[in-house]
C-alpha cells in the first residue's frame, strides 16, 4: 500500500491524497478525501528544490495513511462478502452478475424494455443527464469506472454542483433518473449512492416565479414594437396565442404544428 499526490492536467497538485492497494490481486487507486496541508517537499514543487516538507504536511500524510489502511480493510471485507453473494446469485438464478460502467449508463438505461417509445426530447434528456454525471466523475474521481465505485459522497457532491447552473426541476429530474438507473444496474447488496438524496418537494414554492400576464393594451404595445422584426414577432405571437412556455416556443418545430386541424 502507498499514498501519493496527483497532478491536474495543468500540472498543479490535486487537493487530496490518493491511496493505492491490491484487492484480490488487482491494483486499486482511491481518492482518500484527505486534503494535504502545509507545504509539500521541494521535490513536488515547481521548480524542484531540496526543501523538506512542513510538519502540517507530514501530519496530513499520516492521516492519509490511516485512511488508506481503513479503506483497504473495508474493501477486503466487502470484496469477500460481495464475491460470495455474487456466487449465490449465479447459483440461484443461473445469471452472471454484471458490472455496468459509468460511461455506458445512458445506453444501458435507454435499451431497457418499456411500454412505449421515448420521445426525442426525453431521450436527449437522459443522455444529457448521464453525460453530465460522467464528466463530473471524471473530474472528481477518475479512477472510478463502475457504478459500484460511486460513493454517496460522490452522488451528493454531484447534485450540489448542479445547483449552481440548473433549476430545481432539472435537479430533481437528474436525481430521479440516476437513482432509478443505479437501482436497476447495481449488483445485489450494493447500496444505491443516490437513495438518500432528498430533492425539494413539488409543493415547495420557494423557487417558483409568479408572472403576471400582459393586459390587452400591453400585448398590443409589445406586438407593435416587434412589428419590424419577423423573427421576434413570430415568437411573441406564438406565445401569446398558445400560452406556451418560452423554451417550448423557441424549440417549436414544423412537425409539432397541424395547420389543417388548427393544433
Amino acid at each position: 500500500m502507498s499514498i501519493s499526490l496527483r497532478r491536474q492536467r495543468n500540472g498543479t497538485l490535486r487537493p487530496t491524497w490518493y491511496g493505492e492497494y491490491l484487492d484480490a490481486g488487482r491494483r486499486k487507486v482511491v481518492n482518500l478525501e484527505i486534503p494535504w496541508r502545509g507545504t509539500p517537499p521541494g521535490s513536488l514543487l515547481t521548480p524542484k528544490t531540496d526543501a523538506p516538507a512542513s510538519a502540517a504536511f507530514e501530519a496530513s500524510r499520516a492521516e492519509a495513511e490511516k485512511a488508506l489502511e481503513k479503506a483497504a480493510e473495508e474493501a477486503r471485507r466487502k470484496g469477500n462478502a460481495g464475491h460470495l453473494l455474487e456466487r449465490l446469485i449465479e447459483e440461484k438464478t443461473g445469471r452472471t452478475v454484471e458490472h455496468i460502467r459509468i460511461d455506458e449508463l445512458a445506453d444501458r438505461w435507454l435499451s431497457m424494455p418499456r411500454g412505449g417509445e421515448l420521445t426525442k426530447a426525453h431521450t436527449a434528456g437522459i443522455k444529457a443527464a448521464c453525460e453530465r454525471f460522467r464528466k463530473f466523475m471524471v473530474k472528481r474521481n477518475p479512477e472510478a469506472a463502475y457504478l459500484y465505485e460511486v460513493t454517496a459522497t460522490d452522488a451528493g457532491n454531484f447534485i450540489q454542483s448542479l445547483r449552481k447552473d440548473y433549476a430545481p426541476k432539472t435537479i430533481a429530474m437528474n436525481t430521479s433518473l440516476l437513482r432509478g438507473a443505479f437501482r436497476r444496474f447495481l449488483p445485489a447488496g450494493v447500496a444505491n449512492p443516490f437513495a438518500a438524496i432528498v430533492t425539494k418537494s413539488k409543493g415547495n414554492g420557494a423557487d417558483m416565479v409568479h408572472r403576471k400576464p400582459f393586459t390587452p393594451e400591453e400585448l398590443q404595445t409589445l406586438l407593435a414594437a416587434a412589428n419590424g422584426d419577423d423573427f421576434m414577432r413570430g415568437l411573441i405571437t406564438a406565445a401569446a396565442c398558445t400560452g406556451m412556455r418560452r423554451g417550448d416556443v423557441c424549440g417549436l418545430k414544423w412537425r409539432d404544428v397541424d395547420l389543417a386541424a388548427g393544433m
